[in-house]
C-alpha cells in the first residue's frame, strides 16, 4: 500500500482538529502522519496542545510544523489563507521525518467518512478537480502567470481548489522548493478572486511533470458544496455510504464543537 501523508492548516477549536486527525486515522489507513500548519494568528494556546498532543498521545504520527504564517482571515470563505506556501512549508517540513508516497491536502472544516481515499491513492499518482481557465476569471493567470514562467517551462493554466487533491511526494518536493523560493511576491499570498492556492499548486506542478496527467484522477476527494453553509445530513450519508464515486470527506463542517452537523457525522463514524 502507498503511504500518505494528510497535510491540514488549523487556527481554532482544539477538539475539532482532534476529531479531524481522529477520522484520518479512522479512514485513511494509508496515512504514515499528519502534519498541521496552526496559523501565526492563532493562539500560543492552540499551537502549544498541538505540539503537545505530537510529543505524547499523538507521538509519531502527528508532526507540527514550526513555521507559522499569519494565514487566518475571516473573509475568506474557508477562514483561511495562503494555502501555497502552508502546504509548501508543511511538505518541505515533513518530507525528511518519515517516510510517504503521496501527499494529501485538505482544510480544517472537513471530516472523513469512509475509507475511499486509499482506494485512490492506490490507484492513481495524483488526484485534481481539473477546470479549464477559461471556464474562471483569468485574473489569477494575469497575476501570477508571469512569475512563475519566468522559471519554468510554462504551458498550462490549471485552477482547481486545493482541499481533497492529492500529489505524488517526488514531484510536490520541487513544486514546494519553488512556491518558496521561487515566487516571492506569491508566497505570503493572496491576490485575485480565485485565491492564489487555486492556480499556484497545480499550475506549477502539471508544468514541471506534464506527464502527470495521465496518472492522475480528475475530480477531488472531498464533497463541497459552495454554496451551501455546511452539508446536510443527506449528503453526509450518501458519502458515508459511498453513493457518490471518489469522495472521502465532507466539508463545511463548523469548527464549533458541538455544532449539529459535527455531532451528526460523529454519531454516524463511531464505532
Amino acid at each position: 500500500m502507498k503511504r500518505t501523508v494528510v497535510s491540514i492548516p488549523v487556527h481554532e477549536c482544539l477538539p475539532c482538529i482532534v476529531e479531524q486527525i481522529d477520522s484520518i486515522k479512522k479512514f485513511v489507513k494509508s496515512s504514515t502522519a499528519v502534519v498541521l500548519h496552526v496559523s501565526g494568528d492563532s493562539s500560543d494556546e492552540i499551537y502549544n496542545s498541538c505540539v503537545g498532543l505530537s510529543q505524547n498521545t499523538m507521538k509519531e504520527y502527528l508532526y507540527v510544523n514550526p513555521t507559522r504564517f499569519k494565514s487566518h482571515k475571516s473573509d475568506e470563505a474557508g477562514s483561511v489563507t495562503g494555502l501555497s506556501s502552508i502546504f509548501a512549508s508543511n511538505f518541505e517540513y515533513i518530507d525528511n521525518l518519515v517516510e510517504f508516497d503521496t501527499y494529501a491536502l485538505v482544510t480544517s472544516n472537513e471530516l472523513f467518512v469512509n475509507d475511499s481515499l486509499d482506494d485512490l491513492v492506490e490507484n492513481f499518482s495524483a488526484c485534481f478537480p481539473y477546470r479549464k481557465i477559461e471556464e474562471c476569471t483569468r485574473k489569477d493567470a494575469e497575476l501570477y502567470g508571469p512569475t512563475i514562467k519566468h522559471f519554468l517551462d510554462f504551458k498550462y493554466h490549471e485552477i482547481g481548489v486545493a482541499e481533497g487533491t492529492f500529489y505524488p511526494r517526488e514531484e510536490f518536493r520541487k513544486a514546494a522548493h519553488m512556491i518558496l523560493n521561487d515566487y516571492p511576491e506569491i508566497a505570503p499570498l493572496v491576490k485575485g478572486l480565485i485565491p492564489c492556492q487555486e492556480y499556484v499548486i497545480p499550475t506549477t506542478i502539471y508544468n514541471l511533470y506534464p506527464e502527470l496527467y495521465e496518472k492522475t484522477v480528475f475530480g477531488n476527494f472531498t464533497d463541497h458544496d459552495g454554496l451551501s453553509p455546511y452539508p446536510s445530513n443527506e449528503v453526509i450519508l450518501n458519502i458515508f455510504n459511498k453513493k457518490v464515486p471518489y469522495k472521502a470527506s465532507v466539508k463545511r463542517v463548523p469548527r464549533v464543537y458541538d455544532h449539529p452537523t459535527r455531532v451528526f457525522i460523529r454519531n454516524l463514524i463511531k464505532d
